[in-house]
């Protein structure tokens, strides 16, 4: 564990050990190495995460048309266009 959680975990132990945990972050926050945390989390709260990157960009154009930003014509022109994607 480095010195820094070691330093986090002990500041916060004593009046918050028996809360749970959670960790937040407000970007592009995966834990896309795939390591083991070192601490017990029992949740965290993303921001503005990117889950699935291709499903997401594909989303762009019915989110802006849900939104109100295209218009009925411009988003049936876009989707036809796109063949659906």
């Amino acid at each position: 564990m480095s010195l820094e959680i070691r330093i986090l975990v002990r500041l916060f132990q004593p009046p918050f050990k028996k809360s749970p945990k959670f960790l937040h972050d407000d970007d592009d926050a995966g834990n896309d190495l795939g390591f083991k945390p070192q601490l017990n989390l029992e949740g965290y709260v993303l921001g503005n995460p990117i889950t699935d990157i291709e499903f997401e960009k594909n989303q762009r154009i019915p989110y802006a048309h849900a939104m109100g930003l295209l218009s009925n014509e411009l988003y049936e022109s876009l989707k036809k266009s796109c063949k659906g994607n």
